[in-house]
């Protein structure tokens, strides 16, 4: 491995685009040069990136971009942002070495080689060598994992987030009626709950049962609903909001547990996310753990399966760039 190593690593968001060029050195990474822009759905990423990076700093770089979105024969179409490109043209167009394109949460998955300061959430035994799953939490629902096999972990990601999510008591059964109606869906996915539009979503129906509104409630309009609801939950300023928040967690820890015994995360479950980490001061409740517990005869292997929280919102731009180090020393074996 050569000490002066250098690869441009990007995670594309619904919300935002972290940027960086980054190298990898004997103490491992190192990010030389950050950006951090707005997803603007009325330009192109090529566009946003050339705003901010000079074509003589990236020239030839290799690079990785993690996307938010299903990534097939190098091509994306990003589930919450109109962009549509293919690894071949964006790489020509920014004049890159050669460019990648991987899942975010396949770049969390990365990531775990890197990071160390995970926050405990629910005790367990570990083992080094066992199957990892990783949930994404933000403007989206992302989930996937690392698969050990030959002395390594293989990360890899679906779109878990978009499949049907089921109630499983009458308050659910309750909360879908409404969400169907509202919405509008006939395929009501687990993404449009465990998001940040999903918090605001089971706040709308808590107000409702209550018979209040939660437009009322809001200031500053949509954009803004999100963090009035966390806020009025942490501080616990609005009853409404804390049954909201308690409600998003215990849906939360069902799924994590659901998730854990997909995978056979004997390895870990990660939640990983700009909205997990806002969340951390809440996701060692009750209401998580017992929910990521509830699975009938399950529930003793769960006991045994540690859930950790990846602090750093950077996980997914530094798994891209571990990601483009293992193919540089791939290329050179």
């Amino acid at each position: 491995m050569s000490r002066t190593d250098r690869a441009l690593a990007a995670d594309v968001g619904g919300t935002k685009i972290r940027l960086a060029v980054v190298s990898e050195t004997a103490e491992g990474l190192r990010i030389e040069e950050e950006h951090l822009l707005l997803s603007d759905p009325e330009r192109l990423l090529r566009d946003l990136i050339n705003d901010v990076l000079s074509v003589d700093l990236r020239r030839d770089l290799p690079a990785v971009f993690a996307v938010a979105g299903p990534v097939s024969a190098q091509r994306v179409r990003l589930t919450n942002l109109p962009w549509v490109f293919s690894a071949e043209e964006l790489g020509g167009e920014l004049q890159l070495g050669e460019l990648q394109l991987i899942n975010d949460v396949e770049a969390m998955a990365w990531s775990l080689e890197d990071l160390r300061d995970f926050q405990e959430i629910k005790t367990g035994k570990m083992d080094p060598e066992g199957h990892r799953a990783v949930l994404s939490l933000g403007t989206g629902l992302g989930e996937g994992g690392a698969v050990y096999a030959e002395g390594r972990y293989h990360p890899w990601a679906g779109e878990g987030g978009h499949c049907d999510w089921a109630p499983t008591e009458e308050l659910e059964w309750e909360l879908a009626q409404f969400l169907r109606g509202r919405l509008g869906l006939k395929h009501l996915s687990r993404e449009r709950l465990l998001s940040g539009e999903g918090l605001v979503n089971i706040a709308r129906f808590i107000f409702a049962r209550e018979g209040k509104d939660l437009e009322k409630f809001l200031q500053g309009g949509e954009a803004e609903a999100v963090v009035q609801v966390h806020r009025a939950a942490r501080e616990g300023s609005d009853a409404g909001c804390v049954r909201a928040l308690d409600f998003f967690m215990r849906l939360l820890g069902a799924e994590a547990g659901n998730l854990a015994m997909v995978c056979g995360a004997m390895g870990g479950v990660f939640l990983g996310g700009g909205m997990a980490v806002k969340l951390g001061w809440a996701l060692g409740g009750e209401s998580f753990r017992e929910a990521f517990l509830a699975k009938a005869r399950m529930r003793r292997l769960l006991e045994e399966i540690p859930v950790m929280l990846i602090p750093d919102e950077r996980a997914p731009l530094l798994g891209a760039a571990r990601c483009a180090f293992r193919r540089l020393d791939a290329d050179r074996a």
